[in-house]
Order: C-alpha cells, then sequence, then structure tokens
C-alpha cells in the first residue's frame, strides 16, 4: 500500500497484520495462517484500511496487481459524503498495454465505488479511478 497521506487502522480480516514491512514508500501488510495452506486452498482474505489527507487531485485511483492466482479480485472504495464522486473508470494494463474495462459499479449517491473480477490475471495491474 502507498498513499499520498496517512495510512492508518490496517487490518486483515478484521485483526491488525501478523507482520507490516514499509520498504521504499510502500507498506506491506502479512497474515499468518494457523495451519500451512495446502496447493489449492481457497482463502477469502479482506484487506481494510482508512487513507487520511491523501486524493488531493480532480482525478484519483487505487491500484491493484495481481502477483499470484487468484480466484475473485474486489475493490470497493467508499468516499466521504462532503466529497462523492462523480465518474469512475477502470483500467487493466498487462503486457504494455492498457484496455478498460466495464466491470465496476457507482452508487447512485456517488459514495461508493467498487469492482469485481473473477480469476484476474497474474501479472496484471488493475486500476479504479474515479473523478470527485
Amino acid at each position: 500500500m502507498a498513499s499520498d497521506g496517512r495510512i492508518e487502522n490496517i487490518s486483515i480480516d478484521g485483526a491488525p497484520p501478523a507482520r507490516m514491512m514499509h520498504e521504499l514508500g510502500e507498506i506491506h501488510a502479512c497474515k499468518q495462517f494457523s495451519h500451512p495452506l495446502t496447493n489449492g486452498t481457497v482463502s477469502t482474505i479482506r484487506l481494510e484500511y482508512d487513507l487520511l489527507d491523501s486524493f488531493p487531485a480532480a482525478r484519483e485511483a487505487l491500484q491493484h496487481t495481481v502477483f499470484e492466482p487468484t480466484g475473485e479480485l474486489q475493490l470497493e472504495v467508499h468516499f466521504h459524503a462532503a466529497k462523492p464522486c462523480r465518474r469512475v473508470k477502470l483500467f487493466r494494463r498487462y503486457g504494455g498495454g492498457e484496455r478498460m474495462l466495464d466491470d465496476f459499479e457507482r452508487s447512485e449517491d456517488g459514495l461508493v465505488a467498487s469492482m469485481a473480477l473473477k480469476h484476474p490475471r497474474v501479472g496484471s495491474q488493475y486500476e479504479l479511478e474515479w473523478e470527485w
């Protein structure tokens, strides 16, 4: 994770991360499983955090890079009531190319933008972009 502002209240499945590493301006939050995972094990992990004093520009984005095979990727952004989003776009970048996708939703009041993709491509970067 990286941000223009502060990152606070990081949790994984409702608990503090087992380990956090700060490296090159990024925070890596790690979950420790109660037992080793076997090949083919499916696990749902929920990462939540608050971003404060972030997103100063009129157009901003949340990016996620897929490093491991993933069954489903969900990104959801909740906006402050005083600063709802007006427009949302979703992009996938892979192998030097960029493609706009339709797999996103924006609530009518502009307070939530989200995307959900089944089996996102490993090595792809997904960007949920919005305008205030």
